[in-house]
């Protein structure tokens, strides 16, 4: 209902997403497809294997992190926003 509602607005409102695709969360994988269905820009991160991803989404572009330190995805992140905001 109202927090998908939310959530919705949010992407629909957003320049672009990252999306935290680690253990390949339902709700996150939703809201990614609904971001690519508004033709919105997805940085996909992940901190768990990658190749436990679902497999139509496994061989993504995804920046893998470790747990505890996304912190250290600013510039990976910075420049994937900024080469996927110069559509």
């Amino acid at each position: 209902g109202d927090v998908l509602e939310e959530i919705k607005r949010e992407i629909k409102q957003s320049a672009g997403v990252i999306a935290d695709l680690s253990e390949s969360n339902p709700n996150v994988l939703f809201e990614v497809g609904y971001a690519h269905a508004l033709g919105k820009p997805v940085v996909p991160i992940c901190r768990t294997p990658l190749k436990d991803l679902p497999f139509d989404i496994r061989n993504w572009n995804t920046i893998k992190y470790d747990a505890g330190s996304t912190f250290a995805l600013r510039d990976q992140l910075a420049s994937r926003l900024k080469t996927a905001l110069e559509i």
